[in-house]
């Protein structure tokens, strides 16, 4: 982009190193989003469900573990039903609610996404501290989120369906601020 100064001489404009190689943002697919409530206090009466708060599982689909006996399963291969099925059990006090329209599902990729979700929310991104495998509840934006850290440089984002043109608007806005 070329200005003209004042002496009317044409003056080159350094462009702003593009981020497109540092994050991606894109709305993700799955099939079918379940919360699971215990009535129990134990956190593992259900195979392959997570026990501490703040971690996920992956087995037939991916569950994270919100807090004590709240777990929320998403799997982008398996139906509703066959999630539901696996879930519902009277036996073990579970009780599974479909929430697949009430959540949308946003992937950040790329090694500006920790950088970016740090200057959004309290939460410490550090490697050490949310590694691989870690979840949480909270603010992002001031909208209420679930990160999930599912891979190097990935993080998944679920957000109300209401707020995810907002969510993608500020990453966007937010994204042109990162490091190069």
């Amino acid at each position: 982009m070329l200005e003209v100064a004042p002496n009317h001489k044409a003056v080159e404009v350094p462009r702003a190193p593009s981020t497109a190689t540092r994050l991606q943002v894109c709305v993700g697919e799955a099939r079918g989003k379940l919360t699971i409530r215990s009535v129990h206090s134990e956190a593992s009466i259900w195979p392959g469900l997570p026990s501490e708060v703040g971690t996920s599982a992956v087995a037939e689909c991916r569950v994270l573990c919100l807090g004590p006996g709240e777990w929320l399963a998403i799997s982008a291969t398996l139906s509703l039903p066959s999630l539901q099925s696996g879930a519902i059990s009277a036996e073990l006090g579970l009780i599974a609610v479909d929430v697949t329209s009430a959540i949308e599902l946003l992937e950040l990729r790329g090694p500006g996404a920790r950088e970016l979700l740090s200057g959004g929310c309290g939460i410490d991104f550090d490697l050490r501290r949310f590694a691989i495998g870690r979840c949480c509840r909270t603010r992002l934006a001031m909208i209420a989120v679930v990160i999930d850290h599912v891979a190097e440089n990935v993080y998944n984002l679920y957000c109300a369906p209401s707020y995810l043109a907002y969510m993608r608007s500020w990453l966007s806005d937010k994204s042109r601020y990162l490091n190069p």
